[in-house]
């Protein structure tokens, strides 16, 4: 019995390891900031950003955007790769996936006609 235990905790490890970096031990969260993105109108209708790179640091779990605008409540965002939204309807404060690579930008905004600034850091997990 106690074999077949030990086999559920594994497989369950081997699914969310996100989880566990969070259960194990007493790991504190830490944001640290790695790029701010301008995001320009590009004719009268569209808002688009210059290609950005994400340098993800060391422990990284996840990235959190937030907007800088004083619109920020109501824009809305995707984080775009080669035509292809790898990140969608973000908000001040999303939380994504770690998205690492040069070839981002921003696309997809609603709620503004007007440029923006975004913040981006990462959650560590320091021990």
């Amino acid at each position: 019995m106690r074999r077949r235990a030990l086999l559920v905790v594994a497989m369950g490890c081997v699914s969310c390891p996100t989880t566990l970096v969070f259960a194990h031990g007493d790991p504190n969260l830490i944001d640290e900031k790695i790029t701010t993105i301008t995001v320009q109108k590009v004719d009268a209708s569209r808002l688009i950003s210059e290609q950005f790179k994400l340098s993800i640091p060391e422990h990284a779990v996840e990235l959190v955007w937030f907007v800088r605008s004083r619109d920020k409540e109501a824009i809305r965002f995707a984080i775009m790769e080669n035509g292809i939204a790898r990140a969608k309807e973000l908000r001040d404060g999303s939380k994504t996936r770690l998205l690492k690579g040069d070839a981002y930008y921003v696309d997809g905004v609603i709620g503004t006609d007007d440029p923006f600034m975004l913040e981006v850091y990462a959650h560590l997990v320091r021990w």
